[in-house]
């Protein structure tokens, strides 16, 4: 369809994240998912987000991060287009499904999840956001970036202050750009020594 008709849901309560374990018809079996569901007339994102977040596992937003632009979920076999929103939640988990479902809501800590995905069975969107969740690749790549940003004033400071030199923007830029890629390539090369890097090496 032209308009967005659903959302999933990835929702963290602090250092964990929120996973369904809910029987599908589609592969007449119980898989790992994100809480997730479809707009009803006349709601709106957020409406919808904090609607199906409460009816799935009895949770309130805390916060929304972040919703990105809608996506299409099933491109061999639809043109149907969903949302992706990063909530933080809170509240505690209590069952208000209808007696079809068949979901069962929980919050696993990193390591938690590393095991799972070794093991169960995931939707493909729980996957990858359970997969990004456990790397930190994100999170490690912007400490660095943000520390390398203070080291790189602090030294432009001292070394105008000194009047050897007088930094231009465009110089600063390239150092800052410098100092991107090096937060980027530590972010990786952490992961890869924690035995969590994609390429397995």
């Amino acid at each position: 369809g032209s308009a967005p008709s659903g959302v999933s849901i990835i929702a963290t309560k602090g250092d964990k994240m929120l996973l369904l374990h809910e029987f599908r018809m589609g592969v007449n079996r119980t898989i790992y998912n994100l809480c997730a569901g479809m707009i009803e007339d006349g709601e709106t994102i957020e409406e919808c987000i904090a609607r199906e977040l409460y009816e799935e596992t009895g949770l309130h937003i805390k916060e929304i991060k972040t919703i990105l632009p809608p996506s299409y979920s099933a491109v061999a076999i639809s043109d149907t287009m969903t949302y992706i929103a990063f909530v933080e939640a809170e509240g505690e988990l209590s069952d208000h499904t209808s007696d079809n479902e068949q979901i069962e809501a929980a919050f696993y800590g990193k390591e938690e999840i590393a095991k799972m995905l070794e093991t169960e069975p995931f939707s493909s969107r729980a996957q990858l956001a359970a997969y990004f969740f456990t790397t930190n690749i994100g999170a490690i790549g912007v400490r660095w970036y943000y520390g390398l940003y203070v080291v790189a004033v602090a030294a432009t400071f001292v070394v105008t202050m000194q009047g050897k030199a007088s930094v231009k923007q465009e110089r600063i830029e390239k150092i800052m750009t410098v100092m991107s890629v090096a937060a980027i390539a530590y972010a990786l090369f952490w992961n890869c020594r924690h035995n969590r890097c994609w390429c397995r090496c």
